[in-house]
């Protein structure tokens, strides 16, 4: 997990974390702890997110798998 690119997608976005925390079905503090990395995003989580910030698929891979983006 990159958190300063998810932070930086989620910027992007246009959307605040509360906002994101709620259409993830999270609490604003769970939301902290998966981008800080102490806990992790379910594959249903980072679909949605991805779906919420507009991700392609290499920015997805890049941000929360430590993948090249293509």
């Amino acid at each position: 997990m990159k958190p300063e690119e998810f932070r930086a997608a989620v910027a992007r976005a246009h959307i605040t974390y509360r906002a994101l925390a709620t259409e993830l079905g999270l609490s604003e503090q769970a939301l902290y702890n998966k981008v800080k990395g102490l806990t992790e995003f379910k594959s249903s989580e980072i679909k949605k997110a991805a779906e919420l910030l507009h991700l392609s698929m290499g920015e997805v891979n890049y941000i929360f798998f430590d993948s090249i983006v293509n």
